[in-house]
């Protein structure tokens, strides 16, 4: 009886102790001057989708999958029109890539142009392209703007946000972060749910960033940057309910880009963001189990995204 006993107990505290799921949806990875992998979790391996060449650095903005059909952003050639003068105007270009993941075949999808004029004038001419080459369509605007262009890592773009701006949506709810908040917006109503409550900076970055929607839309999680002087917190990943607007933290640590699995058990982030082999940046890619909060690594990329 007591040996029975025993070996009850035992395979109790095992499964207690169980580390894991696996999650079922796979995970796209993106490393710059390498290429595009796909990740499956079950057999723990990737394969390449798209090889990269040696100048093509990935643009930090979200992929596009509409059917078997992925669309990303390179950098693409960068040109000064007078070096002595400024003031002459900038071209710089943005090439977006196809690929089709059944066949794996690759084209240039779509080019745009821009030229900056006397630092205020935003010109963009865009090319949309279709697998064989030909142009299916192109646009001329321009426009006014007040210096709201940035650098980052080396890439000159304008993005018309603020720093440390984000968003995510589900169905007609969606969370915000701006100056350190954290807003949520529900047919056209929008409140504070989240209060920085603290002076922010917009150097470093202090408050509250990066929140995502669950896929039900009950709640969202966000990250907390203590910001550059305050050197007795840590930040960590938090959540609040959207109804009672009870904010708790799930755990300490760097929660760099956070997305939910499908099913709303796993977290997808980045962390320890550095140079990589190739000049480039990479991060360490990982997954958190939200009902265990065990985190493991899967790989290196500079990004990464679930694959639908």
């Amino acid at each position: 009886m007591i040996k029975y006993l025993s070996i009850i107990l035992t395979i109790l505290a095992l499964n207690r102790c169980s580390p894991r799921q696996t999650p079922t949806q796979s995970i796209l990875l993106f490393k710059d001057k390498d290429g595009i992998y796909e990740y499956d979790l079950a057999i723990g391996k990737d394969k390449i989708i798209f090889k990269a060449t040696d100048t093509q650095i990935f643009l930090d903005e979200p992929y596009r999958l509409i059917g078997d059909t992925l669309t990303f952003g390179v950098k693409g050639k960068l040109t000064f029109i007078d070096t002595a003068n400024y003031s002459a105007g900038e071209k710089y270009f943005k090439d977006y890539i196809s690929v089709d993941l059944k066949s794996e075949n690759n084209w240039l999808s779509r080019k745009i142009l821009y030229e900056v004029v006397d630092h205020n004038t935003l010109k963009i001419r865009s090319q949309t392209f279709n697998p064989k080459g030909i142009i299916t369509f192109q646009s001329d605007t321009s426009m006014i703007f007040k210096g709201s262009y940035s650098s980052y890592k080396r890439h000159t773009y304008n993005d018309f946000k603020p720093r440390f701006f984000s968003k995510s949506t589900v169905g007609k709810k969606t969370v915000f972060s701006l100056r350190g908040n954290i807003y949520f917006a529900d047919q056209g109503d929008t409140i504070k749910i989240v209060d920085c409550k603290g002076n922010f900076d917009p150097k470093f970055g202090s408050g509250y960033f990066e929140p995502q929607l669950d896929p039900t839309g009950q709640y969202a999680v966000f990250r907390y940057l203590p910001g550059f002087m305050k050197f007795t917190e840590s930040p960590s990943l938090q959540k609040v309910d959207l109804k009672t607007k009870h904010v708790e933290k799930i755990k300490s640590g760097d929660f760099v880009e956070p997305l939910f699995s499908k099913d709303g058990q796993f977290l997808l982030f980045k962390r320890n963001e550095r140079q990589g082999n190739k000049d480039t940046w990479i991060s360490d890619i990982k997954l958190l189990d939200l009902k265990t909060n065990y985190e493991w690594k899967i790989g290196e990329a500079n990004a990464a995204s679930w694959k639908e």
